[in-house]
């Protein structure tokens, strides 16, 4: 009597999010085939592999694109802070922004001279900053995104823009979440919304967070630096997933 060739619950959803669910099933077919050469079992794992290698590589692309932004924005949320707390009334920011992954374009205004503006240019230009001083003793940030890693997570469109459709397609799976009702996806915008956001949002506070951007006060820079960390970390998690795909499929043969 031959033995069933089992696969995790998410091995499965993984290969069809990586687009080798096909292979997978072959895999189980001819393992359970005497009659079948190495060569199909060899060219199965191969393309499973490869699904499993493009997957990390998307969520590596995003993980490293998150982290570069807590960065970026924890230290403008720490020089604003600073400069709050003191009687200076001018924030230098280029030294943050110029350089950084996404590459954004900072103006920098004074108080004194209102209308003159200072303009730094990046290589490619994905998000603009500059520096009001509305009032002496609490500056504030105009940060505006032309690409926004928080926006989609909100909004929950059913194709993303911003994600690659593999990754998407694991993040808004129920089976990948610990309460396995409820999508990552999902659970991220219940804790913004409790914890973050406090309750509902209007469309002001939206657009700031989660569209185009806007003015930031201090607190508020906080605010998106606890945000993306949170996405960060539930990305993060499918790592453990790959990981585990990983060595069921290099220690198949042992199963049977």
């Amino acid at each position: 009597m031959k033995q069933p060739v089992l696969f995790h619950e998410r091995d499965i959803i993984l290969a069809n999010a990586s687009g080798t669910l096909l292979f997978l099933k072959n895999l189980a077919l001819v393992t359970s085939d005497r009659d079948s050469g190495d060569s199909s079992f060899l060219e199965c794992l191969t393309k499973l592999k490869e699904g499993l290698t493009s997957i990390r590589a998307q969520t590596e692309a995003i993980l490293s694109e998150l982290e570069c932004e807590v960065f970026r924005t924890r230290q403008l949320y720490i020089q604003l802070r600073n400069q709050n707390g003191s009687k200076n009334t001018r924030l230098t920011a280029e030294s943050i922004v110029i350089g950084s992954a996404t590459n954004i374009t900072p103006v920098i205004i004074t108080e004194k001279t209102p209308q003159n503006i200072t303009i730094v240019s990046g290589s490619l230009v994905s998000a603009g900053l500059s520096l009001h001083t509305l009032r002496s003793g609490n500056l504030k940030i105009k940060l505006m995104f032309f690409r926004n890693l928080l926006s989609d997570p909100w909004f929950a469109p059913v194709k993303s823009v911003e994600y690659p459709a593999g990754l998407w397609y694991i993040l808004n799976d129920p089976n990948f979440s610990d309460t396995r009702q409820l999508s990552k996806i999902q659970l991220i915008k219940m804790r913004w919304l409790k914890f973050e956001m406090n309750g509902p949002v209007n469309k002001k506070t939206e657009n700031l967070f989660f569209g185009t951007g806007g003015i930031f006060e201090q607190d508020e820079l906080e605010v998106r630096v606890l945000m993306l960390s949170e996405l960060m970390a539930e990305v993060n998690t499918i790592n453990v997933d790959l990981d585990n795909f990983e060595y069921d499929l290099n220690h198949f043969k042992r199963k049977l």
